[in-house]
């Protein structure tokens, strides 16, 4: 579980404009996704370049961060459109990056989870 000092770290780091945003991976050549902004800033290496080193990526980084587990609208589905549904925080944060939400909008709804959930030195 974050700690409330690795929180503060992120929060700002995401919203500091340092960071550029890619898609689709951790970190390439284009910048970071918002989990690899808080792997580097905890310094952890990002490993990329093989076909796997995404999910070793993925791996090491929930294995360090306990993500709560956030209620959250159902897209439009045929099935559950609009119900609410519980999703571990991490799997919202990847699809927010990857669909084009920013770094800003991406730390709201972290803040927003962990306000409600607190933090390991609580």
């Amino acid at each position: 579980m974050l700690t409330k000092s690795q929180f503060e770290r992120w929060i700002k780091a995401l919203r500091s404009g340092d960071y550029p945003q890619t898609q689709g991976c951790m970190q390439d050549d284009k910048g970071f996704c918002c989990l690899g902004v808080l792997m580097h800033i905890e310094g952890e290496d990002i490993f990329f370049g093989e076909e796997d080193d995404d999910y070793n990526n993925y791996n090491l980084v929930y294995s360090w961060v306990d993500f709560p587990d956030i209620t959250v609208k159902c897209p439009a589905h045929p099935v559950n459109s609009g119900e609410m549904n519980q999703m571990p925080l991490s799997t919202k944060l990847v699809d927010m990056n990857d669909s084009g939400h920013s770094f800003e909008e991406i730390a709201d709804t972290i803040v927003e989870a962990y306000e409600r959930r607190g933090f390991a030195d609580d």
